[in-house]
């Protein structure tokens, strides 16, 4: 066992590259860029890690694996991944491993079924979590609140766009739209969901409470948030922006958390007329304001 469980761990960086290279040639482009590439492969690491760990010892981590599949299953609903998807891509990467040992060394048939046997617990928590993982995003985008930070869904905010552009076009009023993301970046010993699920929450909490009564703040996606300020003009925009900006960089000074925002900002009737439009121009926008390491 301890012969497999070491070649298992020498095999990772292979088998997680044949298994991209397989998927790529079913759908295409690797979805994400390379920092969503990257992020898949680190949740796959430590998922291969465990499996060798369960094949030497009979045991493995149930947290680390199970936060590890809970990040690819998010990961995986950002790229309109669907379960069955992620069951199959499970599937296929268990495949893989099997397949990268058999052609590096001459291994008992024998021992090589019962390191499988134990390796099949890691990959039954592997598909459950991550499925789990995915089902709670799709049913956080389709209803009108966010569980974790008790704002409205992304779904109620393409519907309040919507109406806010109606209104606003009717009584010739202005209003600004900003597109808000985080970059966090958790120490290793404390890079856990729960952990990151917290510093969300933590930063959506204290930019709503600095918000005045007529704006509206939505969850846009996982580290994304999407402000809507009726009545807003170039300078009030400002203010704000400044304001978010200043609160994350003094949140950043008071918990040593390495947290960045980026925000964009698009403003009708000046920047844009419809509602794509006004995201995509709010989107481009953010390459422009990044702040929160020196503010």
């Amino acid at each position: 066992m301890e012969q497999i469980a070491r070649l298992i761990t020498s095999l990772i960086p292979d088998v997680i590259f044949t298994w991209r290279r397989h998927l790529r040639s079913v759908r295409g482009a690797d979805p994400g860029g390379a920092t969503g590439q990257e992020q898949l492969s680190n949740c796959l690491k430590l998922i291969l890690s465990e499996v060798g760990t369960a094949v030497s010892t009979g045991k493995f981590d149930i947290d680390i694996c199970a936060d590890a599949a809970r990040r690819f299953g998010r990961i995986r609903h950002q790229h309109q991944a669907k379960a069955t998807d992620l069951i199959r891509e499970i599937r296929i990467l268990r495949t893989g491993l099997w397949n990268a040992v058999t052609a590096s060394a001459e291994i008992d048939p024998a021992s090589q079924l019962s390191a499988q046997a134990k390796s099949e617990a890691v990959f039954d928590e592997v598909i459950a979590s991550s499925v789990d993982s995915l089902l709670e995003r799709v049913k956080a985008d389709t209803t009108e609140y966010d569980p974790l930070t008790s704002l409205y869904s992304r779904t109620l905010f393409h519907r309040e766009l919507e109406i806010e552009l109606q209104r606003s076009a009717r009584f010739r009023r202005r209003f600004a739209l900003i597109m808000v993301s985080l970059q966090i970046t958790l120490p290793p010993d404390a890079n856990t969901h729960e952990a990151f699920d917290c510093v969300i929450s933590d930063v959506a909490r204290l930019l709503k409470d600095k918000l005045r009564r007529s704006d509206r703040m939505f969850r846009y996606d996982n580290t994304q948030f999407s402000l809507l300020c009726p009545e807003t003009d170039s300078g009030g925009l400002q203010t704000l922006c400044h304001r978010i900006a200043l609160d994350v960089s003094q949140y950043r000074q008071r918990t040593g958390l390495d947290v960045d925002v980026q925000y964009g900002t698009a403003g009708y009737p000046s920047d844009a007329q419809n509602s794509l439009s006004l995201i995509r121009v709010a989107l481009a926008d953010q390459s422009f304001h990044q702040t929160g390491i020196e503010c």
